[in-house]
């Protein structure tokens, strides 16, 4: 795999998309390279909540199960105990020829354009060996960048804001070897949310007990970003001439707005005690109700 830029028509603007999306356009590219295109606004298959302790509420991160059902492609969402085990797994990717998603702390990565702090990012790995890394960052063009095996393993194992899960990756391992219909992917999320939802807002309501009764930072960014690619794909399935999918995608991009601006009330350190910090929980309160609102109409 020796590819100089993305291929023409799966590129996404990066400025322009909000925080905890960046993976979803990353594996669009790395379908596109290897010869599946137009995959950029349908990958939102999937949204939810898990509350696996204090401070953060993760997404579901289940789409990749709806996409394994209606296309046959494989993508697995892993984390490792060490950097060790990381790397291990990523030369053995290499080895297969699977492009893979990793996050990195940006405050390592060459050319960067923006302020150098240590924030975590994600990349599009090509090719990862005992000496050398090569990889797309989106964020800034769709060039190959090539950097020393021992740069990227600092970028992947240096402590920075917003990393939650170490040494997370994203790979592709196999191809899609079907084209699902706009109707057999909206069949799909309905079934897969059916069997879903309960859980995502037992989850929630854990979560919003949490919020009330301790003063941590309150991180719904992930949640957020499920929803927003979640618009993206009603929209897509709207324009495909979907019936009765527009009203959805209204409801998905309220609901997205609402989980950006908790996140954004949540981490600001003077919302953490007190009658703002009762603020936010109300709030989340509202997106509890919201979700079960909006899962009702996607169902209807």
């Amino acid at each position: 795999m020796q590819p100089s830029a993305t291929p023409k028509g799966d590129q996404v603007d990066r400025t322009k998309e909000p925080i905890a999306t960046c993976h979803w356009s990353l594996l669009a590219h790395a379908l596109a390279i290897s010869g599946h295109r137009g995959y950029a606004k349908t990958l939102g298959l999937a949204w939810g909540c898990q509350f696996r302790g204090p401070g953060v509420l993760f997404g579901a991160m289940t789409w990749n199960e709806v996409f394994a059902d209606i296309s046959g492609a494989v993508v697995t969402i892993e984390t490792f105990a060490d950097s060790t085990c990381a790397r291990a797994r990523e030369l053995d990717l290499t080895s297969a020829g699977c492009a893979f998603v990793a996050e990195v702390d940006q405050y390592h990565l060459p050319r960067y354009a923006g302020a150098r702090q240590h924030v975590v990012h994600a990349i599009l790995i090509l090719e990862r060996t005992d000496t050398l890394v090569r990889f797309i960052d989106a964020q800034l063009d769709h060039s190959v960048v090539t950097v020393t095996a021992e740069i990227f393993d600092t970028m992947r194992s240096t402590p920075c804001a917003g990393r939650v899960e170490p040494m997370k990756l994203y790979s592709l391992v196999r191809a899609p070897n079907s084209t699902p219909s706009p109707d057999a992917i909206l069949i799909a999320v309905r079934r897969h949310l059916q069997q879903n939802h309960a859980q995502s807002i037992t989850a929630l309501e854990s979560y919003i007990q949490w919020a009330r009764h301790d003063d941590g930072q309150i991180d719904v960014c992930r949640p957020a970003g499920e929803r927003y690619q979640a618009t993206v794909l009603f929209r897509h399935l709207a324009a495909c001439g979907v019936t009765q999918v527009s009203q959805i995608a209204n409801r998905l991009e309220s609901l997205t707005d609402d989980w950006y601006l908790a996140h954004m009330l949540g981490t600001h350190q003077s919302n953490l005690s007190g009658r703002r910090r009762e603020r936010v929980v109300r709030l989340l309160e509202r997106l509890l109700e919201a979700e079960r609102e909006t899962v009702a109409l996607v169902l209807r």
